[in-house]
């Protein structure tokens, strides 16, 4: 689904559009409150009953409007390469701190579900700002990214078992470690100094995927700090995991945020 600028400015022109928005999203049993103009509260009839909205979310203690925080959202939803806290900065006016302090909120909110992987599901590794990242792409579907402490086999089948139905057929290149994956998966495997792909035997998906990754972070980034590595991947996983939804990802997000 898309969800263009043009329909963000006319649903959230305005900060007092934003916070009803939160009040109605967060506490839609609040019969007969009213938004204090000035506030960023609202009040019961009587004036002695309070409701905070942006208490308990990402925009609490931020002096940032909401609408900024809106957009910043919106700004994520739709970039497939990443919004540096640099562009951000350029298009909210704001201080580089605030930018990034912000990006580093709104990453959050691309975290990954639990939901296990299933089907055939493509597995490989890479490094990527100079740390072991492994990662599992279900074809057709979503994939599970995650920096690894562990690349020999326990640490592969660790990430597998949480991440993989059992059920799921597994299809990795000849690294050995993947063999501890053979006591819980059905697998195939590729040799890579023989061949790439083997009919439907192939990673060619996770490695197109890891590729993107790869030159969009260098594009957009420049350089990862391998602390914070997990939140950037977290914002190609979600991006990916929502490429087809009914819902638009600024809607996804703006829910979680909403939480």
């Amino acid at each position: 689904m898309k969800y263009t600028i043009k329909t963000f400015r006319k649903d959230f022109p305005n900060d007092d559009r934003c916070l009803t928005y939160l009040f109605e999203a967060r506490f839609p049993n609040a019969k007969g409150y009213h938004l204090e103009k000035g506030t960023r509260r609202f009040s019961g009839r009587k004036g002695t009953k309070h409701i905070y909205p942006m208490a308990g979310t990402i925009f609490e203690g931020s002096g940032t409007p909401l609408s900024s925080w809106f957009y910043a959202i919106y700004l994520f939803s739709v970039s497939k390469n990443g919004v540096s806290a640099k562009e951000l900065q350029r298009h909210l006016g704001c201080a580089y701190n605030t930018a990034w302090r912000m990006a580093k909120q709104i990453r959050k909110l691309m975290e990954s579900n639990g939901d296990r992987l299933t089907g055939v599901v493509e597995i490989d590794e890479a490094y990527i700002a100079n740390r072991p990242v492994l990662g599992a792409i279900e074809r057709g579907g979503n994939v599970k990214i995650k920096v690894a402490n562990d690349m020999g086999g326990a640490g592969i089948s660790a990430h597998a078992i949480r991440n993989i139905s059992t059920d799921a057929k597994i299809m990795s290149d000849n690294n050995r470690a993947y063999a501890w994956l053979d006591r819980h998966y059905e697998r195939e495997y590729v040799t890579h100094s023989k061949e790439y792909t083997r009919g439907k035997i192939h990673i060619n998906t996770m490695e197109s995927f890891w590729s993107h990754v790869k030159k969009s972070i260098k594009g957009t980034h420049n350089h990862v700090s391998p602390k914070h590595l997990q939140s950037y991947l977290d914002f190609f996983s979600f991006h990916h995991d929502n490429r087809a939804s009914s819902v638009a990802p600024f809607l996804v997000l703006l829910t979680r945020a909403c939480r």
